[in-house]
């Protein structure tokens, strides 16, 4: 692998203004020193850094790393940092990213349109994510599928608040992005190999479903993005979707405990006033 610098006046002018105004609004911000360190650097690799990958078996440690990178920005988008997730919950988001980018590889058969691909998808759906938090709070849910006409009606009633991360976001995927465009990968195109990403996505998925039966959905004040990660909430929003029924219930059970109150008679005569209170806030 080499590594080229592509230095010059303007490069360094157009840098340097960048590096500075990205400091700038770190620093004015409530985000951290290491926020204010990553952009000036994610900038000057985009900027000035030029890759070349000289071994066909570097092009799968690239695609793997670019999943992760792109994860990384997507959970910067919803206003998260990914190394504050446990353990075990990074490293099933990081296989669904990984999933989708193999996805992509099946389609296309070239690790680098795969890269590129793959991570603008995933800052596009944390686009858009980032966009629902600041509007109403919460991140996007599986069960706002069914209610898009419900929200754009609405959509005129709350305020637009971005999080200063979502901007932080922007800046380090363009640099990134940059980066990655100029990355020159060693094999070109894949034939029929590429078909054996197929088991590796359905061992990865498998291994997320079979590892995820400990943790529930956190809906409210974005804590699914903060908690679980976004691809981890979305998965287990779509586990639950089906309600289930409680322990020890039945038909038999429900006209055992309705027995107490069928042969219970009115002495005023009168129907009772029934009093339903329905939410719609979920």
């Amino acid at each position: 692998m080499k590594i080229r610098f592509d230095v010059s006046v303007k490069k360094i002018v157009i840098a340097a203004i960048s590096m500075i105004l990205s400091v700038i609004y770190a620093l004015g911000t409530d985000l951290s020193l290491k926020f204010a360190i990553a952009l000036p650097i994610m900038l000057f690799c985009g900027i000035f850094v030029r890759i070349r990958i000289e071994w066909k078996w570097l092009d799968w440690i690239a695609l793997i790393i670019s999943s992760f990178v792109a994860l990384t920005i997507l959970q910067l988008e919803t206003g998260s940092v990914i190394n504050d997730l446990e353990l075990k919950k990074m490293i099933l988001n990081w296989f669904l990213a990984l999933s989708i980018f193999l996805v992509i590889f099946l389609f296309v058969g070239k690790v680098s349109t795969t890269c590129k691909i793959g991570s603008a998808i995933l800052f596009v759906l944390g686009f858009i994510d980032a966009l629902v938090i600041a509007f109403r709070g919460n991140q996007i849910s599986i069960n706002d599928i069914y209610s898009i006409r419900t929200a754009l009606s609405v959509v005129g009633n709350y305020k637009l608040e971005l999080n200063p991360m979502f901007i932080f976001a922007i800046v380090i995927f363009i640099g990134y992005f940059s980066c990655l465009y100029k990355v020159g990968f060693a094999t070109q195109k894949i034939g029929k190999w590429r078909f054996i990403g197929l088991p590796v996505i359905v061992i990865l998925i498998m291994c997320t479903v079979f590892n995820m039966g400990q943790y529930q959905v956190a809906t409210w004040a974005n804590q699914g993005c903060t908690a679980n990660g976004v691809f981890l909430e979305w998965v287990l929003e779509i586990r639950d979707l089906q309600v289930k029924e409680p322990k020890g219930y039945s038909a038999d059970s429900i006209e055992k405990i309705l027995e107490d109150y069928s042969t219970a008679e009115n002495e005023e005569g009168k129907s009772p006033n029934i009093v339903v209170i329905m939410s719609e806030a979920y």
